[in-house]
């Protein structure tokens, strides 16, 4: 830890960081293999009840997203998209 003059502290971390997924949707495609039915989100409702969002509707509204983007001709390059 370093505690600088202006008051800001800066952490540095002792161990290398470990392997993580390139992109997050790797870790909901992982879930939703594993445990499709598992709640990822959950919100309770103005009448009490839960209302729970699985790994495999997230993952289903994911794609929804991502091909509505590509049907719009977005990409991931800010320099080809066509809006």
């Amino acid at each position: 830890m370093e505690r600088r003059p202006d008051g800001a502290i800066i952490l540095r971390a002792d161990e290398p960081l470990s392997e993580y997924p390139r992109v997050l949707t790797e870790r909901l495609i992982h879930w939703a293999r594993l445990a499709p039915d598992r709640a990822l989100a959950a919100k309770r409702r103005a009448n009490g009840e839960w209302r729970y969002l699985t790994y495999r509707e997230a993952l289903e509204k994911v794609r929804s997203l991502g091909q509505a983007f590509l049907s719009r001709g977005l990409s991931v390059n800010p320099g080809r998209n066509s809006l």
